[in-house]
């Protein structure tokens, strides 16, 4: 039923109720991992080869889930994403989800001039995977076999600019309005993460974030979230110009590790 209402449903579910108190960290990770398995094929997350991430304040802001804070709206470049809740925030920290197609619909009627932008698409940076930024532009929205698709990670875009990959006025504006558009009340849903709490999105069609949040000096208790990367076999491929990544770890997604590249490869 999870597998169905993320390809051809809402695209998103929240499961609620796994106990975790007096439950090791480790074996309710072992439990997300065995579920997540039930679903697709899990992958890595970074060239470090972590099938099962950590979402925590690292204090890097090279990757999303290292970092605290507001997070604007994106997608991970796989098929799904699941989130665990092992400990939530002090305040603040609700998931922030919106449909990527009402996204669409809302600027194909007020601004299709930024659409046009969005299908043209960005260079996007990779060095968080050991790889160099994309020489082709990757489409925020495009045709998939089953309908419009999207793929938006506003940070790469950010990044390829160091690489010389300059962003236009137009498309300082497009990337603005997309997360305007996304952040209106009535048009995103925010959830609440409580222990145990397991949320499944599909990047196909869900772009999501995370409001700001108040965090517990104390390390050991942490806002501190596990995430896994899914890849759905029985899933048709994404929009070629939509994969990032041309070295994968398996299933065609994630980041091939970096003990895995090949000699002398970029990474």
């Amino acid at each position: 039923d999870i597998a169905s209402e993320l390809q051809a449903g809402r695209g998103f579910v929240l499961l609620r109720g796994l106990p975790t108190a007096d439950v090791a960290a480790d074996i309710l990770g072992t439990i997300f991992y065995g579920i997540g398995t039930c679903l697709g094929t899990c992958v890595s997350q970074s060239a470090a080869g972590d099938r099962l991430g950590h979402v925590v304040d690292r204090g890097s802001r090279d990757r999303y889930y290292t970092a605290g804070g507001p997070i604007e709206f994106h997608v991970d470049p796989v098929d799904v994403v699941g989130l665990l809740c092992l400990r939530p925030a002090l305040s603040g920290g609700q998931s922030r989800i919106v449909s990527s197609g009402a996204v669409h619909n809302i600027m194909l009627e007020e601004r299709p001039d930024l659409l046009d932008i969005l299908y043209r698409g960005f260079h996007c940076s990779r060095k968080g995977h050991g790889q160099p930024t994309t020489d082709w532009r990757v489409p925020v929205f495009a045709r998939g076999r089953d309908g419009l698709e999207s793929y938006l990670l506003p940070l790469t875009i950010v990044q390829a600019e160091q690489d010389g990959y300059v962003l236009t006025d137009a498309e300082r504006e497009a990337i603005a309005f997309v997360q305007a558009v996304a952040g209106r009340p009535g048009v995103c849903l925010d959830m609440d993460f409580r222990p145990g709490d397991i949320q499944f999105l599909s990047n196909r069609v869900i772009f999501h974030g995370r409001t700001d949040y108040e965090d517990s000096p104390d390390p050991a208790c942490k806002r501190h979230l596990l995430r896994l990367w899914l890849m759905m076999a029985d899933w048709p491929p994404p929009p070629e110009r939509m994969q990032l990544h041309t070295r994968t770890d398996r299933a065609g997604g994630g980041v091939m590790t970096a003990s895995s590249a090949p000699a002398g490869s970029s990474g």
